[in-house]
């Protein structure tokens, strides 16, 4: 059998996991620094 499609898929996988933890790491900071900004206005208020 052939390893390469195997290689080809697996370093596919890999780049896909590594952008979709990227994502959520993104996503995760945004709400938290959105959640920071408004106790922060609520406070200032």
């Amino acid at each position: 059998m052939d390893p390469a499609p195997i290689t080809v898929c697996w370093g596919g996988f890999i780049r896909m996991s590594g952008i979709l933890r990227t994502l959520a790491v993104m996503v995760s900071h945004a709400i938290s620094t959105h959640g920071s900004y408004t106790k922060a206005d609520e406070t200032e208020n």
